[in-house]
């Protein structure tokens, strides 16, 4: 299919408009144009003609302290991709180059971060081996599709992003997340920025780790420690690099943010206050956590919040952030565990990662547990994320599944 009419197909068939921001940012979420990756990059002009393609560049890190302290300087590293030779024109119709960006091969990486752009296309992270199976900094992985998941391609990974995962490699990505079909970010040991799509990264300076990203309604928002252990929350246009703090929220790390369309929640660990709000300003709410020791939050339709307490967590549901109403869950120890994934569906409804046995469970906001035994059990499901109340994304073992009937069947996806 030629480039054009497959981008032409894939934006008039968006999604992004209807989907919520658990993915996308889920985050969190959102858009359907292919990437302009594929751009014709060359025309032969005459039958003799020779075609000359070179790929390499350096630009100036964009500043997260802006206004605070000067933008730290940084470089791009080269973009590795494939190159189709053009072929001998035999006509004088002009003739194009299709170049297509490339990073290193999955092979057998275990999945450990997903973000939505629409239903069709989805970016994955992966880290190759389990913790500290492998040397910096050839570890991470990062691959695209836009066919749901039947096929997928592999995108460029910076070079200072590429240490392990969960080893001591400072700089190392954790999550990815687009708040566009060109605009995304890598984070986690730091924060690297793309405005094409994936094809070239920009190393941004932060102030300290990034542990959460998500972007939505034209809005990237960051949670960032500082030393006191006090997490600062931080935003940017999906568009450009131009980060600034928002100084009137800060909690008590760990902490844990939400986007839905433009409505932000920051919940943190042990206080007694929660935030809400967006561009247009924040306000403090009572915390559904209180005293809890971790907090993790996600939104589809509302906001729902894990609270972690000793060995067990209780769940609340909010459909602002502002008021939040107790998930009393209906089971043997009445409440779930601490590990438990959660991944909101509804504003009725999430799902949990309950344990490995089986690893999934539907729960409504009454309270109701209703275990689903679709997936493999034996193994913990680690992340529950929806892009619409149908398509979901679960994270079991080392494998990314997808389910496009809420819930009830999931097929695992073969990533190559």
């Amino acid at each position: 299919m030629d480039p054009l009419e497959r981008e032409l197909r894939d934006l008039l068939t968006s999604d992004r408009r209807d989907l919520p921001a658990s993915l996308v940012p889920l985050d969190r979420v959102h858009a359907g144009a292919s990437r302009r990756r594929r751009r014709r990059a060359a025309v032969a002009s005459v039958a003799t003609a020779v075609v000359v393609l070179a790929v390499a560049g350096t630009a100036a890190g964009a500043g997260f302290l802006r206004g605070d302290e000067a933008p730290v300087a940084d470089s791009t590293p080269t973009v590795s991709r494939s190159v189709v030779p053009a072929p001998v024109p035999t006509s004088s119709a002009p003739d194009t180059t299709i170049i297509a960006p490339s990073g290193p091969a999955w092979d057998g990486a275990r999945v450990t971060s997903v973000t939505a752009m629409s239903t069709r296309t989805f970016v994955v992270l992966g880290e190759l081996g389990n913790t500290g199976a492998c040397t910096p900094p050839d570890c991470v992985r990062l691959v695209e599709t836009h066919d749901g998941g039947r096929t997928f391609s592999a995108l460029p990974v910076p070079d200072d992003a590429r240490g392990a995962v969960d080893g001591s490699d400072a700089d190392s990505a954790t999550g990815v997340r687009f708040g566009s079909a060109q605009d995304g970010w890598l984070f986690g040991g730091g924060l690297w920025s793309t405005h094409d799509g994936g094809e070239s990264w920009t190393r941004v300076a932060t102030p300290g780790r990034v542990t959460r990203l998500e972007a939505a309604a034209g809005t990237a928002w960051a949670l960032v420690p500082t030393r006191d252990d006090a997490m600062t929350l931080w935003r940017s246009p999906v568009g450009t690099d131009d980060w600034t703090q928002v100084t009137d929220v800060s909690v008590t790390g760990p902490a844990d943010l939400a986007v839905h369309g433009d409505r932000v929640v920051v919940v943190g660990a042990q206080d007694a206050q929660s935030w809400a709000g967006g561009t247009g300003g924040f306000a403090k709410h009572a915390s559904p956590c209180a005293g809890a020791l971790q907090t993790e939050l996600s939104a589809v339709g509302a906001f729902w919040v894990k609270c972690e307490t000793g060995s067990l967590a209780h769940l609340a549901v909010s459909p602002d952030g502002a008021t939040w109403s107790d998930v009393a869950i209906d089971s043997r120890n009445g409440a779930v565990p601490n590990s438990a994934a959660l991944g909101a569906r509804t504003d009725g409804e999430a799902l949990v990662g309950q344990g490995v046995d089986p690893p999934l469970a539907r729960v409504s906001a009454d309270g109701t547990l209703t275990p689903l035994a679709s997936l493999p059990t034996g193994q913990q499901a680690s992340y529950v994320g929806f892009t619409t109340p149908a398509i979901g994304y679960t994270i079991v073992g080392t494998a990314l599944w997808r389910t496009d009937d809420g819930g009830n069947a999931w097929r695992q996806l073969q990533i190559e």
